[in-house]
Formats: structure tokens, C-alpha cells, sequence
């Protein structure tokens, strides 16, 4: 099967989840004897950041307007008269996109089935976006919609998401996103971040992802702020690239005196990552809006216990799992009493996080789910 994975933007640092999770289902797919091309654009394009064995091929546009977030490539036209028609499924990871719009324009042309995997960009939820959403919508986004074989939906929030934009129930299946289980086989030797970081003493406290406003990484410091007013031993470290909002945070961190007590490490990736991630003693994500709980579950590999707020698809995939605790969205007083609790009660905390790391490796394995968007596939082909 020859497949095509769209995206606007490809880099792991500054795309965040997508991005990953397109690197691993590519190597996957190929890795199964498909034939898998991902056409993005030179925006924050960054193939060092990728998993990519020369397996699949990345082509990489260039764009423009980048700025307004439209990332438009003339040379789009060219690739989709002359390559378009090879292929046999268009997997969209996306849906309002002026990429999406025009690749979308040729596979009717063509008669080739595409799919969409929102990834949580269907709903206008927000005011900053909601105008350029709605006016999308109204001059392409309903025959994008209205063309499409099948909708991917991550778990039951995304599914409703579809429901509630009017996609009939037939054309929406849940496929779990898949984790390569196996890298978290051999993991690096403990206390190799906190010696780093002359952090030995502390229980870390760790948020990572985008340093973004939808992720609510305001609510975590004020969080912490309340942990520390009581004890000194806990430190909270964020992992991750800024994508806009780290001059916010660190306002805050300042406000609150607590500069001394929070440690930023920029996008890390590899070993460095993971002995961020393995020397902490809870992770934590009280985002705003989450389609599922990707980098909470990678935790949970790692065999940390995690934390997520009620709000949001990241408190689906953990309650399915049993995998972690979940709190009240932006309760502050809340949060803070369960971090301390993990903290002070790691044995217990643990025991409950392997339990739900057997459970990731059980259903949500990459050889396991890629059956999946195969089943997908061949529907929308047939």
C-alpha cells in the first residue's frame, strides 16, 4: 500500500505529539512493507529530530506566510498533479489547513480516499483562533469534511468532537494512538539527570511537553508554589521547547520568588530525555484542552507516576488505564495535595503506574495498532 501522511510542519522540538507520532506509525507502516512518504514544509523542519531510518521519505516544501499560520507551498500544485495519483490512501493529520485544502482538491480530482486524524483541531473552542476556524470552515472546511472516507479519533473525546461537528458515526473509528514499547525496554541508569543538575536531594517535580498556554503550566507552578511554602524539598523542572508562553511562566515564577526552586531544560531528546523523565518523582499535565495523554503515558513507561487534570481526553486514556491519578482542573489546592501524596508515597504510586504500564504494552503497542489504521485503510479503498 502506498501511503501519504500530511502535515504542515515537521519537527519533534516544535510540533510536539503529531509530529512524533507521524515519525513512529511511518517507521511502522514501512517497517510492514507499505510504502510511506510524509509531505510537510520547510517550516521548523527539522530532520535531525526524527527516528527516520531512511525507511520513508519526507518531503519537505517550501512555504510561506508562515507567520499567519497558513504555510502555504506553491510547489503543492506541482507535487499533487505529478505525484498525487501513485497513491493509494491520504492519511490528513489535520483539518484546517490550506495544505490539507488543496491535497484534498486533487484526491477528489483523482479519485484518491483520504482520512482525517484531527488530533484535536476540530473544535473552534478557543476566541484567539475561533474567527480563522469559523471563516475556514465556511470557504473549505465543510467539503474537506463532507469528502472524507473515514475520521481517526484517538478516544471517546475525539469521537464526540466528531459527533458534534455532524460526521456521520459510521465513517468515525477510535484507534488508540500506538507507543513503541519496546524503547522503553532499556532505560537509562538512574540519578544521571539530578547529579547533572545538583539535584540529588530533591524530588522532582516534572511538566513536559510545549511550553504553550493550552497546557496550563501556570496552574502547575502555582501548584508547586503551595508545595514549597511547606516543605523545601522539591524542586520542579519543565522540559520543552517555548512555544510562545515561557516568558509568561517565568513572570510568574519571579512573581512568586520561587525562581531558585525551577529548573528549565529546553527540548531534550534520546537518554537526555528520558533520565529527565525516569530521576522524577511524579509527572504532571493540567492542560487547558488534551486530545489523550501522550506524554503522561511515556511516564508511565518510564515507570514514574503521573498526574492529570479532569478537563480534558489525557483523563479518558489514564481512567481507561488505570494508569495515574487524576485532579480538578485548576484547583490549586487540589493538585498540590495530590503531587505532595506521590511524592511522600512513591511505593504506593508505583505499583498503580506498573500496572498501567502492562496495560500500554497489552493494547497499545505499534505492532499491535497499526492493524488498525490498516483496517481503515482498506475500508476506505474498498
Amino acid at each position: 500500500m502506498k501511503i501519504l501522511h500530511v502535515f504542515p510542519f515537521y519537527s519533534i522540538s516544535g510540533g510536539g505529539g503529531t509530529t512524533w507520532l507521524i515519525d513512529q506509525l511511518s517507521i511502522a507502516q514501512s517497517k510492514a512493507g507499505h510504502e510511506v512518504t510524509v509531505i510537510t514544509t520547510d517550516y521548523m523542519f527539522d530532520q535531525n529530530n526524527l527516528n527516520n531510518k531512511n525507511n520513508y521519505n519526507v518531503v519537505a516544501l517550501k512555504s510561506y506566510f508562515n507567520f499567519f499560520g497558513i504555510y502555504f507551498s506553491p510547489e503543492l500544485f506541482r507535487f499533487c498533479n505529478k505525484s498525487l495519483r501513485d497513491y493509494d490512501i491520504i492519511h490528513l493529520h489535520l483539518f484546517r489547513s490550506i495544505q490539507n485544502s488543496i491535497i484534498c482538491y486533487y484526491a477528489n480530482k483523482f479519485k484518491i480516499p483520504y482520512v482525517i486524524d484531527a488530533h484535536g483541531s476540530l473544535p473552534r473552542h478557543f476566541k484567539v483562533k475561533y474567527l480563522k476556524k469559523y471563516f475556514f470552515d465556511i470557504l473549505l472546511g465543510k467539503d474537506i469534511l463532507k469528502n472524507s472516507k473515514a475520521f481517526i479519533a484517538e478516544n471517546e473525546l475525539s469521537y464526540k468532537e466528531y459527533i458534534d461537528y455532524g460526521v456521520d458515526d459510521d465513517k468515525i473509528a477510535i484507534v488508540r494512538p500506538p507507543f513503541p514499547v519496546k524503547e522503553y525496554v532499556d532505560l537509562p541508569r538512574k540519578g544521571l539527570f539530578k547529579s547533572k543538575h545538583n539535584l540529588e536531594k530533591k524530588s522532582i517535580i516534572l511538566f513536559f511537553g510545549r511550553i504553550h498556554w493550552i497546557k496550563g503550566i501556570d496552574i502547575l507552578v502555582k501548584s508547586f508554589n503551595l508545595i514549597q511554602l511547606r516543605r523545601d524539598d522539591i524542586h520542579l523542572v519543565i522540559m520543552g521547547e517555548d512555544d510562545g508562553f515561557k516568558a509568561k511562566v517565568v513572570e510568574i515564577i519571579k512573581n512568586l520568588k520561587i525562581t531558585h526552586k525551577v529548573l528549565f531544560t529546553g527540548y531534550l531528546s534520546g537518554n537526555e530525555k528520558l533520565s529527565c523523565i525516569i530521576d522524577s518523582s511524579v509527572v504532571v499535565q493540567t492542560s487547558r484542552y488534551e486530545q489523550g495523554a501522550g506524554a503522561p503515558l511515556e511516564a508511565v513507561l518510564c515507570n514514574v507516576p503521573i498526574i492529570v487534570s479532569d478537563n480534558s481526553g489525557a483523563a479518558m486514556d489514564v481512567k481507561r488505564l488505570n494508569a495515574g491519578y487524576i485532579v480538578n482542573f485548576n484547583d490549586h489546592e487540589q493538585l498540590s495535595d495530590t503531587i505532595e501524596y506521590v511524592v511522600d508515597n512513591q511505593d504506593e504510586a508505583v505499583i498503580k503506574t506498573k500496572f498501567g504500564a502492562e496495560r500500554i504494552r497489552q493494547d497499545l503497542s505499534i505492532e499491535k495498532n497499526i492493524i488498525e489504521y490498516d483496517k481503515v485503510y482498506k475500508s476506505c479503498i474498498d
